[in-house]
Parts: C-alpha cells; structure tokens; sequence
C-alpha cells in the first residue's frame, strides 16, 4: 500500500491493538503523525479518542508479552518526510498500547509513544524495536542532522541491532528517554492527569 499526504492515515483503536502494517509506503512531506494506537481500560468504549475517558488499566494488568503475536506490528515498510519538526512520527499511542517495529526504513518521522503523563491514561505498555534502518529527515547519502529518531516516555521494551545514519542532536541521540514524571516542571504543568499527577518518587542512579 501507498499513503501518500498530509493527514494521519492510521488510527488503531480497541482494548487488544493485535494485527500488522508490512509492505507499505507512507511518505508524509510537511510531516505529521501517521499512525495513532488508542488502547483502553476497563468500561471505556472503542472508538474513543477523548484521553479524559481512557486509564489502560486493563491492558497494564495484562502479563508482558515480548516476542510474542501479542502486538501490533510494524515491519518491512518505509517513513519518509520532507521536513523536521516535532509532531512527525510513524506512531504515537497511549493507555496501553503493544507495538513492534522491524525491518523497516525510516527517513525522518520518529518512533515515539506516551507515558503517565497523557491526561490520566497510564501510558504505553510495550515496545519492540529492532532491525530498523534510521536516517535524518535530510539524509543526502553521506549526511544529514536531526534532534532524534527515537523518544520513548513509557512501557517495557527492546531496542537492539538498529542502524542509525547521519548526525543526532546531542541533547537527545538517536534514543531518547524521557521520564516524564520525574520533571516536577511537566507534571505541575498539567500534562499529569490523576491519578498520576505527583512526581515519580524513584530516582536515577
């Protein structure tokens, strides 16, 4: 398949996202989001994309099955876009989504996903993301720069025997981890919802 705009093209919905995107094409050149994983929780409806109606309780209470059919792929395929700026991505989600990405070519747009702070939604559940080629949206075959390829702020996950091409900012890298609740700036911003709206009282060591 070709997905060739400036809109979102895929939005999955339900409390089990199960399934797969392969062989497809989807160049976005102003950039902007092309996928969209919406999971639930207990008595929320499919089909809603209200975060004050979802929590992903009862996908977290699930037991985490990495390696397994119990997610929704992403593999053999190609991102491409024209542009950098901080909403493209290939994917986004909350409230308990389970997504794998592999054997894909990504051209800018990052591979991202949502933590606690997503109104009072409890964030993404589970990544996979392994035997990717990622290049700066500006890529000319020898060069280009962008702020990152990868920005995860929640879930369990893998990241191996990924292939990164061009120059990544430094403040962020090819990977970046943001843990949002431990910034008391974004949770006392609002972006927290309850009942995760407190600063994460783990530290880093």
């Amino acid at each position: 398949m070709y997905f060739n705009g400036n809109a979102r093209h895929v939005s999955v919905n339900g409390a089990r996202n199960l399934g797969v995107v392969d062989h497809s094409l989807f160049y976005v050149p102003n950039g902007t989001q092309i996928m969209l994983f919406w999971a639930r929780g207990s008595n929320e409806a499919d089909g809603t994309s209200t975060l004050s109606q979802l929590s992903g309780n009862v996908a977290h209470s699930d037991p985490i099955s990495l390696g397994s059919a119990d997610a929704f792929y992403v593999e053999d395929s190609e991102f491409y876009t024209n542009v950098w700026q901080g909403s493209q991505n290939i994917s986004d989600g909350t409230a308990g989504q389970r997504v794998v990405y592999r054997h894909n070519v990504v051209r800018g747009p990052m591979i991202e996903n949502h933590g606690a702070c997503s109104g009072r939604a409890r964030g993404s559940y589970t990544f996979e993301i392994y035997d990717n080629d990622i290049y700066p949206y500006d890529w000319n075959g020898t060069s280009g720069y962008q702020w990152s390829s990868v920005r995860l702020r929640g879930g369990t996950g893998v990241i191996y025997n990924n292939r990164f091409y061009g120059t990544w900012d430094s403040g962020a890298g090819e990977i970046f981890f943001d843990n949002q609740r431990s910034e008391p700036s974004t949770v006392s911003g609002g972006e927290c919802g309850a009942p995760v709206n407190s600063v994460c009282s783990a530290s880093w060591t």
